[in-house]
């Protein structure tokens, strides 16, 4: 309940100091890097080249619908 709090009042003062166009491109790419991480340590899951090169190209693609969109 206390992490959940502390988070809340993160994402409030985040709010008041960032774009929220800016701040939702922050939640995208930090929710798949995490995720991706999770993944590879706590479930000794390997990415094959072709899942990276996926991987990679929406961390791209999130980043250009952020810039442009």
């Amino acid at each position: 309940m206390v992490l959940y709090a502390l988070t809340a009042v993160g994402w409030f003062y985040v709010m008041k100091h960032i774009k929220l166009e800016m701040l939702g491109l922050f939640y995208s790419l930090t929710t798949i890097i995490l995720l991706i991480v999770v993944g590879m340590v706590l479930f000794k899951e390997q990415l094959s080249a072709f899942e990276l090169i996926g991987i990679i190209l929406g961390v791209i693609s999130i980043v250009i619908l952020g810039r442009f969109g």
